[in-house]
């Protein structure tokens, strides 16, 4: 007796979706956290970079 492709494609999903849950471990950011997060490092290279040339000036003078 054959089973239907669908059951069968439907129980494979079904399998699949249960093992990605069973190793999901860090929930996925709500909208705009990774715009904020990346914004926030650039700005924090920016001021690293600018305070960095600031006291080398100051070194040299």
């Amino acid at each position: 007796m054959m089973m239907k492709k669908s059951t069968v494609m439907g129980g494979l999903r079904e399998g699949y979706e249960q093992q990605q849950k069973q190793h999901q471990v860090r929930p996925i950011p709500k909208r705009g956290q990774v715009k904020m997060a990346i914004l926030a490092n650039v700005a924090h290279a920016m001021m690293t970079l600018f305070t960095a040339a600031r006291r080398s000036v100051h070194l040299t003078h």
